[in-house]
């Protein structure tokens, strides 16, 4: 909540009902523009007239409308909430992807070619190769292309311009078991399930919880 004050200033921007028309305004509305999704990510249903006036006191220097006790426990209250309303959404997010992710789990293991492995990981060789194995203590370079299943493309060694680099261990588990199943130069694809990739905390802003991951990998050389 220390960033409140500042969270606030769209507000002070929202109340000029002209377009801005100095540099100072303009630059104040831009702030107040970029602020306000912060704003919506608190997820707390707030009274504009009250934040607006609590803005203007507080920049004008002027003694806040409420005692300090008041103001701590209208925080703490604010936190807690947006602290509930986030659990809320994580577990929803956590019951639909899990059961989207075991429904696609269970169609892919179908399809021909796939093959599912002890621990539940999904592969399918795209294009075979003969080449060596890496080891579990091994360095990889590889290109990769990451979706969840059933959604959008979250990463890709395309996007960020040239080939992975890892060792086999050292990313999420399913990959461990992933890459000691190819050779050089074989290009497979892999469905691990989220006990294998990211789990119930999911990845922040790509990889919601629960959800099943497809990495299409290719194997292009053992790091020495």
């Amino acid at each position: 909540m220390k960033h409140l004050v500042f969270i606030l200033l769209f507000t002070a921007a929202a109340a000029h009902a002209a377009a801005p028309a100095t540099d100072k305004e303009r630059d104040s509305y831009s702030i107040g523009q970029d602020l306000a999704s912060s704003v919506k990510q608190l997820e707390v249903d707030v009274d504009v007239n009250a934040l607006v006036q609590g803005l203007r006191d507080s920049l004008e220097g002027k003694a806040p409308l409420m005692s300090a006790a008041d103001l701590t426990r209208s925080r703490d209250r604010v936190q807690n909430s947006m602290l509930q309303n986030r659990k809320k959404k994580r577990d929803a997010d956590a019951a639909k992807f899990g059961k989207s992710g075991q429904d696609f789990l269970a169609k892919n293991k179908a399809e021909k070619g796939v093959v599912t492995t002890a621990s539940g990981l999904q592969y399918q060789v795209l294009t075979p190769a003969t080449g060596a194995k890496p080891g579990p203590t091994s360095r990889v370079v590889f290109d990769y292309k990451a979706t969840v299943a059933g959604g959008a493309e979250f990463d890709s060694s395309a996007s960020r311009g040239k080939p992975a680099t890892l060792g086999v261990s050292d990313g999420i588990k399913g990959w461990a078991e992933a890459f000691q199943l190819m050779s050089v130069g074989s290009t497979y694809r892999f469905a691990v399930p989220p006990q294998l990739a990211y789990g119930d905390q999911g990845l922040p802003g790509k990889v919601p919880p629960n959800a099943t991951v497809i990495y299409e990998i290719t194997l292009r050389e053992i790091a020495k």
